[in-house]
């Protein structure tokens, strides 16, 4: 049986005063494809940080911060965090490999990701 997937609007996560309460439980992971938090707006979250205590992980496609406010309450809340700044990479590599038929190893893509996070 596949793991129970649960999918809330953006206004739900945003207004709810219940959610993570009662019959929700616990979440393998939250992942915001919202800009809400995105440089230059950087002191917005899309969720209320209480919700965070019933989440394992928290992906935040966002990449600029590298690490944004809603990583910050994650981390605070014991959430694994994952940053946006590797899918934002790995599109790139996607489109140079489609476009261009190049080929780049997963160490070459790292590095660029690592270098790219230093930039920030």
């Amino acid at each position: 049986r596949p793991p129970r997937s649960t999918l809330f609007p953006y206004t739900t996560l945003f207004r709810s005063d219940t959610l993570g309460q009662g019959d929700t439980g616990r979440f393998q992971l939250l992942i915001n494809a919202t800009p809400v938090g995105m440089y230059p707006k950087t002191e917005a979250s899309p969720v209320k940080e209480e919700f965070l205590s019933c989440v394992d992980t928290v992906f935040d496609c966002i990449y600029n911060p590298k690490e944004t406010l809603l990583m910050k309450q994650a981390n605070k809340a014991g959430c694994k965090t994952i940053g946006g700044m590797g899918m934002l990479v790995w599109q790139a590599v996607a489109a140079q490999e489609i476009w261009f038929g190049k080929k780049f190893t997963f160490e070459q893509v790292s590095r660029v990701i690592k270098a790219m996070q230093n930039l920030l």
